[in-house]
């Protein structure tokens, strides 16, 4: 299980969704729409969305990802909320964030092939997936 902080969704399935505290009913509601387009293009990955309008921004961490890393620091996207125009540039942004997590723990684009990272860009060493580990996929 995936441990995510307060005011965070996280989506595995849309129809699943799960809230620790209170949140706003425009936060909820782009959340929800990120959740249903990362789902869309990304089938069998889990996501953590987490929008917060008074801090600016929309964070994207992938579970596939985060649960493979040997650390509790997230690896996290952020995009600022005035990146998020409009629907069509929400989309497009949202979408390239989320497969730059993808390439950068080396899984493919589009559907879950049931893979694990191996190694994943831009996190330290010591931080990096334990070798040998088997998982069921």
């Amino acid at each position: 299980m995936i441990k995510v902080p307060d005011n965070t969704l996280y989506f595995e399935d849309i129809t699943d969704i799960k809230t620790s505290k209170a949140i706003d009913a425009m936060d909820l509601s782009l959340a929800q729409e990120i959740a249903n387009q990362l789902l869309a293009v990304y089938k069998g990955y889990v996501w953590v969305v987490d929008v917060d309008s008074r801090k600016g921004g929309v964070t994207l961490l992938c579970g596939n990802v985060q649960d493979a890393l040997n650390t509790k620091f997230p690896y996290k996207f952020w995009i600022k909320m005035e990146e998020l125009s409009s629907h069509k540039v929400m989309v497009k942004k949202v979408v390239m964030a989320a497969g730059e997590i993808l390439e950068r723990a080396n899984l493919p684009r589009g559907k879950w092939t049931g893979e694990r990272p191996r190694q994943v860009d831009g996190v330290k060493e010591q931080h990096q997936p334990i070798k040998g580990l088997i998982y069921d996929a």
